[in-house]
């Protein structure tokens, strides 16, 4: 933002962005980055820099779509495992869907996790 507004040129960008791609801890990428003007809202105040409307509603599709999208293949692997006479195609297809459960199983731990940890952040206000 500093760059397109004219606040940095394009040797200091480059110079600040080797070092935050570099940067092994959080202070090194503070480093990066510090002393660039903070953006200021109306009033005077710096600016609050929350999440917009479409990286909500992306967090929200990737969290409903993505453990459907694992319920999907599995369901998938298992009906065409039925009728599959091939033995090779078997192992895989029993491989295809014991990848999918590991990975919907795992997900929906993290999303337990996450309710029991957090649960300020998920309840609905």
């Amino acid at each position: 933002m500093s760059y397109t507004e004219g606040r940095i040129d394009v040797d200091e960008l480059s110079e600040r962005l080797d070092r935050a791609g570099a940067a092994r801890s959080l202070a090194e990428l503070e480093g990066a980055v510090g002393g660039l003007p903070v953006p200021v809202a109306r009033g005077g105040r710096p600016a609050e820099r929350g999440f917009g409307g479409g990286q909500v509603a992306g967090a929200v599709a990737l969290t409903i779509l993505a453990p459907f999208g694992r319920l999907i293949v599995l369901v998938d692997a298992l009906s065409m495992l039925r009728s599959e006479q091939s033995t090779l195609r078997r192992t895989q297809l029993r491989t295809w869907a014991l990848a999918a459960s590991v990975l919907l199983l795992i997900e929906v731990v993290l999303v337990v996790v996450f309710v029991a940890r957090y649960p300020a952040v998920t309840r609905l206000r």
